[in-house]
């Protein structure tokens, strides 16, 4: 129901609604804010492809973000995401990414791999330059109550000092944040050395959002392989509602600066 012919036409119905009402402001309103949602979900398609035409991508985030304020539409979801943080986030992960990232379209070995059906992807979506959104059925790769692990092969040996991963937190879906990431950088796939460790703080935020852990070291590495390992919570804890079930993670992106 929101393939491109379809969407072709909901644009093109609206237009004549609009057009109908023009000189009514109060159906005018209604027709537009009937409109909003098939505007977010053109929001959100946008983003699963490389995005070719950013000027045109900002207008109409511009346009969704201004009609709706307008009229008075706060609240994205029932999870406490307002619209203005939805356009904030949506312009800073999808419209001013500069592609410094040295591992963008490298090539990801699993040790342990990820849950079905987000393996599925998997081969590709860490590397892709495309961010997920609330939505964890796409651009996503996750794991359910087990450790990730995987390597990532960049071609050649770079220079970095930073490698960082992109976490979905919706506590409403049981997707938590792991406990820690560590990273190991080698020359030869066979001899890794630790770069460093980071502990994840344990978030009990309702808002779903996007939680950027780095792992960094104070001084340039030369390495063209980079060891990935996230250790799970395991089990929702107690003051979740899914408690004593297996808790999720998931990613999106690995950026190696």
């Amino acid at each position: 129901m929101l393939n491109k012919a379809l969407m072709q036409k909901y644009k093109e119905l609206f237009d004549d609604a609009e057009r109908a009402v023009a000189d009514n402001p109060v159906y005018l309103n209604r027709v537009r804010e009937s409109r909003l949602p098939i505007q977010y979900a053109e929001l959100e398609i946008a983003r699963t492809d490389p995005i070719e035409n950013i000027a045109e991508l900002k207008e109409k985030l511009d346009l969704f973000r201004q009609r709706a304020k307008e009229l008075g539409v706060k609240d994205l979801n029932e999870r406490n995401n307002t619209v203005e943080e939805y356009c904030e986030l949506y312009s800073q992960r999808n419209l001013f990414h500069k592609n410094t990232n040295l591992a963008q379209g490298a090539e990801v070995n699993y040790i342990l791999p990820a849950n079905a059906p987000y393996d599925k992807i998997a081969a590709k979506a860490l590397t892709d330059g495309l961010y997920g959104a609330a939505s964890y059925n796409e651009s996503w790769v996750g794991w359910m109550g087990k450790d990730a692990e995987f390597i990532i092969d960049l071609k050649k040996p770079q220079d970095f000092c930073s490698v960082e991963v992109d976490f979905l937190h919706n506590l409403g879906a049981w997707i938590l944040l792991p406990k820690s990431m560590s990273c190991y950088t080698s020359t030869n796939n066979k001899d890794f050395t630790l770069m460093g460790t980071t502990e994840i703080p344990e978030d009990r935020d309702r808002p779903v959002k996007y939680v950027n852990i780095p792992v960094k070291s104070d001084k340039v590495i030369s390495a063209r392989y980079v060891k990935v390992k996230i250790e799970t919570i395991g089990l929702c804890p107690s003051w979740h509602y899914g408690v004593g079930n297996p808790a999720w993670f998931f990613l999106d992106e690995v950026l190696v600066h």
